[in-house]
């Protein structure tokens, strides 16, 4: 329920997402950080945006994920459900959808994904208890 309150606020009050936070959209410079190639700017999920974001620069790297997260919060911090809602996004990696949409099991994108698919499950179990996804399971116990 709180998660479906968050969806609704959000539906009701959208944002502008940059829509592509990849690692070559973000430039450093004197300890300042800009997004560049704007091109795909739109209205959309800020949690889809941040999950994105996520997957796209930290590499399944849970230091460079809690870095990220730190400096988000910094600026915007996060309630409880806002954060299981990152953490739920999160879970659906782009080429397990691409694998299975293209049938591609012999492709070079089901190859990485085997070959990532232990990196990718200790991400989602860090995100999960950095999201206090834990606390849920034990609770309905």
């Amino acid at each position: 329920p709180e998660v479906d309150r968050v969806l609704k606020e959000e539906h009701r009050n959208p944002a502008y997402i940059h829509g592509d936070v990849t690692i070559p959209n973000i430039v450093l410079r004197n300890d300042r950080l800009f997004f560049i190639d704007w091109d795909r700017l739109r209205i959309g999920s800020t949690y889809n945006e941040l999950a994105g974001t996520i997957m796209n620069t930290a590499q399944l790297n849970t230091t460079l994920m809690e870095s990220l997260l730190k400096g988000y919060e910094e600026v915007r911090p996060l309630q409880r459900e806002e954060r299981l809602l990152v953490a739920a996004l999160y879970r659906l990696p782009y080429e397990v959808w691409a694998v299975t949409r293209n049938g591609a099991v012999r492709s070079r994108l089901f190859t990485m994904l085997q070959q990532s698919w232990p990196h990718r499950l200790h991400a989602v179990r860090w995100l999960d208890e950095w999201a206090g996804a834990g606390e849920i399971i034990h609770h309905r116990s």
